[in-house]
């Protein structure tokens, strides 16, 4: 028998998902990555051959060991080749957008069991996790949780002490979880996931000062003599009594405040806007500030009302979107001219549903896996 012929039998006596196992296991297909590493490839074949030989214990003649080493070689080589070329002539690029993708599997991602978190300044903390009859006290302080759901602060005693303090109190609300507030004047504030509202000890003395990372829908109760105070990022706002949303997640370009009631002035170092309703201010990095006229209320307020709304958006800042209720880490993109959606989806506990809800409307597919959502048609 020819060196052909005992490669090719060699080759019949392979079991073909056995030895596509170990090509699947020891080579990664990335793009724009060229695979120079021949040996290393050879190598990790011949370990996991080693290592199958081992664990089932099967005789092989050595002849057929000596095969198994020739067809790993062959095979290696020509893969090496076929990366090389499909690198340069752009057909693993093709592939991806095509949607044949490996080694992804349908998971279901829930909203993880984590609790909205009040700290006080000394440190002491205070879960909410839907019971009721917990209150905080702090230098006249006091922080209760309703049978709703919300918080309250209230400032039990005149003391002066209390305003003198510089300490600040934080309320958080994690992923998955939107929180009621209540300040100690009343004005109320809706937390969205992944936000944390700042309270300063001095709240309700000269003025009544806030700061916020991520968003808030504000309520604030008129008091002409003390003006409330929002710091976010590198903006400040400044209202009497009025209602509005305010948008600063850290990830985002720019600070987002849009004007529902009353009247509110935006500034950010030398630059101010007033708003009216039904306007936006939009802050820049670098402080410049944007007037946008042509808003969408319920697009930018729904989330309070537990729903995710957009308005001729892209997938890509849909997903975004909801990256910021559910553990999503990665989004992969493996389409080229993505569609716009317009509607409103509930806030649900699994990403699942309404991923299926958008697929169910359109010709677009979703696959999870792990923390990585891929999109594709």
């Amino acid at each position: 028998m020819d060196e052909n012929k005992e490669l090719e039998q060699g080759l019949q006596d392979i079991d073909p998902k056995v030895f596509a196992s170990w090509v699947d296991k020891n080579i990664i297909v990335e793009e724009n990555v060229e695979f120079t590493n021949q040996e290393g490839v050879f190598d990790r074949i011949l370990k996991n051959i080693d290592r199958s030989e081992s664990s089932v214990h099967t005789f092989i003649p050595w002849y057929k060991r000596t095969i198994y080493r020739v067809a790993a070689a062959c095979i290696a080589v020509s893969f090496c080749a076929l990366m090389y070329y499909g690198n340069h002539n752009g057909i693993f690029g093709i592939m991806r957008e095509s949607g044949e993708l490996a080694n992804t599997t349908n998971e279901p991602m829930e909203l993880p069991e984590e609790k909205a978190l009040v700290t006080l300044a000394d440190g002491t903390q205070m879960l909410l996790d839907g019971s009721t009859g917990d209150t905080l006290r702090y230098k006249g302080l006091e922080i209760t949780r309703l049978t709703d759901g919300s918080v309250v602060m209230q400032r039990r005693s005149p003391e002066k002490s209390y305003f003198n303090e510089a300490d600040r109190h934080k309320i958080t609300a994690p992923k998955g979880v939107a929180v009621h507030v209540y300040l100690p004047d009343g004005t109320g504030v809706w937390l969205n996931s992944g936000s944390t509202i700042t309270v300063l000890a001095s709240y309700g003395e000269n003025e009544r000062r806030v700061e916020l990372q991520g968003e808030g829908f504000f309520d604030v109760t008129p008091n002409k003599q003390k003006a409330f105070i929002v710091k976010a990022k590198n903006s400040i706002v400044r209202v009497l009594g009025t209602q509005f949303n305010l948008s600063a997640y850290s990830e985002d370009m720019s600070v987002k405040t849009t004007l529902i009631h009353g009247s509110v002035d935006v500034s950010a170092q030398n630059n101010k806007l007033r708003l009216t309703p039904g306007e936006q201010a939009v802050v820049s990095r670098n402080a410049d500030i944007a007037l946008n006229k042509d808003v969408n209320i319920s697009e930018i307020v729904d989330w309070k009302d537990g729903y995710f709304r957009f308005n001729d958006q892209p997938i890509g800042v849909i997903l975004q979107e909801l990256a910021r209720w559910y553990p999503i880490e990665e989004v992969q993109m493996e389409l080229t001219a993505p569609d716009n959606f317009t509607g409103s989806l509930k806030r649900s506990k699994k990403l699942g549903d309404v991923l299926d809800a958008i697929a169910s409307v359109s010709d677009l597919k979703f696959v999870v896996h792990g923390g990585r959502v891929i999109v594709m048609k």
